[in-house]
């Protein structure tokens, strides 16, 4: 890059000289004196964002898949919704089959993420399963349906189903 050059009088001078010589100033000091503490900063953000990325999973961009592996298949009908708690997969939908495991119905399923199995949670409901949530031992389902288990309603809705569990000692 040429430096750029100022004509004073009939001295052509440089534009880095004139900077070396307000240098003395105190205002140029200053101003960077401010600029080096904005790069200091800027370089403690980009530090910080660094150590950041090692740990949030939000900050991770996807550069690509690894390894897809099969969970469970053989539903004879959609998943509608599933989620995952204490390494059990839940799942609801249309199907009425998964493998061998049949449903009075459509109902949801738990499927172990460790060993694979599959039993039946709730069954009995006449349409789709679109949504399910549980809570403090009770299941609440809502869906396409106007019949769960022998409860009957009027036009689609949620219906609460308590949980019953039983301890594995």
């Amino acid at each position: 890059m040429t430096p750029q050059i100022q004509i004073i009088g009939n001295k052509k001078r440089r534009l880095d000289d004139l900077v070396r010589e307000a240098a003395g100033s105190d205002l140029v000091r200053e101003v960077y004196e401010e600029v080096a503490g904005l790069k200091k900063i800027r370089e403690k953000i980009k530090e910080i964002k660094k150590d950041n990325l090692k740990s949030e999973v939000l900050d991770r961009e996807i550069v690509g898949i690894g390894k897809i592996k099969k969970v469970v298949d053989g539903f004879n009908g959609g998943i509608e919704h599933f989620y995952e708690k204490n390494g059990k997969l839940y799942v609801g939908g249309s199907f009425e089959k998964v493998g061998n495991l049949e449903l009075d119905g459509k109902g949801i399923v738990e499927v172990d993420l460790t060993t694979r199995e599959v039993k039946k949670i709730v069954d009995g409901f006449n349409g789709w399963i679109k949504h399910f949530y549980e809570k403090d031992g009770k299941l609440y389902v809502g869906g396409d349906f106007k019949k769960a288990g022998n409860l009957k309603l009027n036009g689609n809705g949620i219906v609460e189903v308590e949980l019953k569990y039983r301890s594995k000692i």
